[in-house]
């Protein structure tokens, strides 16, 4: 009974009165999206002043980048060269730069994920069986995505993601976050079958890197828990840079022995010119030709056809993504957004794809950690709000100013229509500053801190990976309902 009313009201608070808003014209949703942020324009750079926006920026910059890195290598591998580390890293900082500025959800990740790795896989496997050009078919496909999803966005589709229970929610988000999990351990176990027996001390000594990372970033993060030690001030701010200080434990270890051999991140061969772009594979031109390849035609139509079921995973994917860091639970001051975002999703998916770039979609278990990285302190176990009021406006639709109240803030409207957000009474730090400089970071370890970022051990990115993926598995529902 309990759950069933948790769920009912999950429906009512989050999507029954917030996202099933159906203004009924093409793209009003869109447009509803963005009436309703533009009233929180000002704070959502005045609420960056807060030492949240530092700690999630700089702890989301290693779990989202170490989980790019992994894929990056990952997908030039299966791919035999063709598409790699600089592709990911461009497109995850550059369409992350500007859905932080411009979208109405800046807190929500957007990536190239695990999926869109075997995605992009089996695009080069089809690539290879018709006979045409890998970049020309990954092109038409990134057209026939956009298309599909420019559709949905403007009929408001993203609504009935609210037909699927939480449990369901759940379960995709475990399903994601295992990827994660499963990927790290995958490279923990390669590094032993890859190895003679006479050379087992290196992956024996890259295990105790895996091990002293994940030990240190859990420790670290549940030491906020633990009341009789340390000062609370100090306990807090350990676990909001828990897995920064891990990583440097973690990168620190690895020079510990130098006679043993330690792989570490490899990111692009530059030969050393600072701000230097190239792509993964040599010689090809950065703009990839629609028309001019060989079987241009078949490209088309099969990219096209493909998009179809890709467009139905984007559609779980990203909506999942949303909800999921925008629930009640979250407690988040500015409303939820979903149709501004998938829209954005179909600007990257075209543009990117032109380029050579890989797809991007909203990211678990990235997204809901976001938000929570920007939870103040006194508000991390705090119990959920009361559900938001609605009042008519002057157009007959749900205000919705109640979701500015949402977190139990006492947040105001001005005489000129914008909301005055009260920062001190905010559970979420919600701000723009703080993704885009995770994305900008990104950015920036590819064109200049390369030399930098190539110290840390591979075997510490597998640990971010299973760290990240864990504490997305421990942080849903489903979870604590097991436990």
């Amino acid at each position: 009974e309990g759950g069933a009313g948790e769920e009912e009201s999950f429906f009512k608070d989050d999507y029954g009165e917030g996202l099933v808003r159906f203004p009924g014209t093409i793209f009003g949703g869109v447009r509803d999206d963005y009436r309703r942020r533009w009233r929180h324009v000002s704070s959502d750079f005045t609420m960056a002043w807060n030492r949240k926006t530092l700690s999630a920026a700089s702890v989301m910059f290693l779990a989202t980048f170490c989980s790019t890195v992994a894929l990056g290598s990952c997908i030039a591998r299966h791919t035999e060269g063709r598409i790699g580390l600089s592709e990911y890293l461009l497109m995850n900082g550059i369409a992350g730069m500007a859905h932080a500025l411009l979208g109405c959800q800046p807190l929500l990740i957007l990536r190239p994920t695990g999926p869109i790795t075997l995605i992009l896989t089996q695009l080069y496997a089809l690539s290879k069986l018709v006979e045409v050009d890998f970049f020309t078919l990954v092109a038409w496909t990134g057209v026939g995505v956009a298309s599909w999803m420019t559709a949905i966005a403007g009929l408001e589709l993203s609504r009935h993601i609210a037909m699927l229970s939480c449990f369901a929610h759940d379960v995709f988000a475990v399903f994601v976050s295992s990827i994660y999990v499963v990927d790290g351990v995958v490279g923990v176990v390669g590094r032993f079958q890859e190895s003679a027996a006479s050379a087992v001390v290196v992956p024996l000594f890259a295990l105790c890197i895996t091990l002293a990372l994940v030990s240190v970033a859990f420790f670290l993060t549940y030491l906020r828990h633990v009341s009789h030690v340390l000062p609370r001030s100090v306990r807090f701010l350990l676990s909001d840079y828990a897995l920064c200080l891990a990583t440097v434990t973690a990168t620190a270890l690895s020079y510990a022995c130098a006679e043993v051999e330690v792989e570490r991140i490899s990111i692009a061969d530059t030969d050393n010119n600072w701000m230097t772009v190239e792509p993964t594979f040599v010689g090809r031109p950065w703009m990839v030709p629609l028309l001019t390849t060989p079987n241009a035609t078949l490209a088309a139509v099969a990219g096209f056809l493909v998009a179809i079921p890709i467009t139905v995973f984007f559609y779980f994917d990203q909506n999942f993504s949303s909800l999921l860091c925008q629930s009640k639970d979250m407690k988040l001051t500015k409303g939820a957004y979903y149709d501004s975002s998938f829209l954005w999703m179909a600007v990257f998916n075209l543009i990117g794809p032109l380029f050579g770039l890989p797809f991007v979609t909203g990211s678990l278990p990235h997204s809901p950690q976001m938000v929570r990285a920007l939870t103040n302190d006194e508000n991390d176990a705090a119990p959920p709000a009361p559900a938001p009021t609605h009042e008519k406006d002057g157009e007959g639709q749900d205000s919705q100013e109640g979701e500015s109240v949402e977190a139990g803030g006492s947040n105001a409207v001005d005489g000129d229509g914008v909301v005055v957000v009260d920062v001190a009474a905010a559970a979420v730090c919600e701000n723009r500053v703080a993704p885009f400089a995770t994305y900008a970071l990104i950015l920036l370890s590819y064109l200049v801190f390369s030399d930098l970022i190539q110290t840390i051990p591979v075997a510490a990115a597998d640990a971010v990976l299973i760290f990240v993926g864990l504490e997305g598995i421990f942080d849903t529902r489903l979870w604590r309902r097991l436990s």
